[in-house]
Parts: structure tokens; sequence; C-alpha cells
């Protein structure tokens, strides 16, 4: 949920956070970007995301966000802005869908549905604070800097209870067998 209220904060402010450094025309790229890049990892990460160890896949996808958004802070360019935005829509992409197929991994398939729906109100709980909370931060403090080091520590939250494993898990290999 951590993530995800990130990701739409973030998204929902991206062209008021990029429209004085870029422009009109500039900060529609950024979202551009990140919505493009946000589609083709999904397509993407799906010929192989099965293989892979999905929790440290969600960590190292939530730390990258988060170095992208230190990176739209700290260098505060137009290039930074680009690829930050590239960045953290790629994460983006593989993060909607991570929580269903970690849910599929590690649980008996007779809680999937349960648990999907579960996971699925609490993550859009957190959907619809992030960006009020983001933007009372911004309105608060008059700038995006409180916000997004806020955003930053969220992320950083998001990725040690990620590689928590909380409760027993199926054994389950790399491969997606059952062991």
């Amino acid at each position: 949920m951590l993530a995800i209220m990130v990701q739409v904060a973030f998204v929902v402010h991206q062209t008021a956070l990029f429209l004085p450094m870029l422009g009109l025309q500039g900060a529609g790229v950024a979202v551009l970007l990140t919505a493009s890049m946000a589609a083709t990892s999904r397509i993407v990460m799906g010929f192989f995301v099965d293989g892979l160890d999905q929790r440290r896949l969600g960590a190292v996808l939530l730390g990258t966000q988060a170095m992208s958004l230190f990176a739209v802070i700290k260098l505060g360019t137009p290039l930074a802005a680009y690829l930050a935005s590239a960045v953290f829509g790629f994460a983006v992409g593989v993060m909607i869908t991570l929580p269903a197929l970690l849910i599929q991994r590690e649980f008996p398939p007779s809680a999937f549905g349960m648990l999907s729906g579960l996971t699925l109100a609490i993550i859009q709980t957190g959907n619809a604070f992030g960006p009020s909370i983001f933007g009372g931060l911004k309105d608060a403090t008059g700038s995006y800097t409180a916000p997004i080091v806020v955003c930053m520590a969220l992320e950083i939250a998001a990725t040690a209870l990620l590689l928590q494993r909380i409760g027993p898990a199926r054994n389950v290999g790399r491969d997606g067998s059952r062991r």
C-alpha cells in the first residue's frame, strides 16, 4: 500500500511538480514517459517475472523509485526530471501487478480471492489518501521537497516491509514450482 500510495501521489502531482522546470509541453512529455515506461515494463517483465524472486524485484524497483525521487529534488534539471519519470514509470508498471503475484506465489490457491480482495481494499485506501497527503505537505511547506522526502521514506519503508516474510509462505522455488 505504501509503495502504490506514493506512486499515485507522484503521478497525480507530476505535472504540477515539473511545470515550473519543464513548461507545459515538457511536463506533458514527463507524464508520457512515466505512462509509456509503466506499460512497457508490464509487458517486458510479464515474460519472465515468474522466474524471479518477486520480493527482491519489488525491493529493487522501490529503491530505484526512491532514487529517482531523490534525483528530482537534488539535481533539479530537466534531464533528471525526464530520467526520473522514466525510471519511476518502469517500476509503476510492475508494482501494480506485484501484490497479486506475491499472493499467488506465497499462499494456497484457495486463499487467492480473499487475500486479493483484502489487499486491493488496503491499497485503494492508500490511493485515496496519497495525493491529498502529498498536496497537503506541498501546501504546508510551499515546495515539493518535503512531500518528495516523505515519499522517499515511504518507499524505503515499503522496501523493508516487502523483504520481511510475514507468516508462513508456501515453499516455492524460483521457477514457481512447489517443493
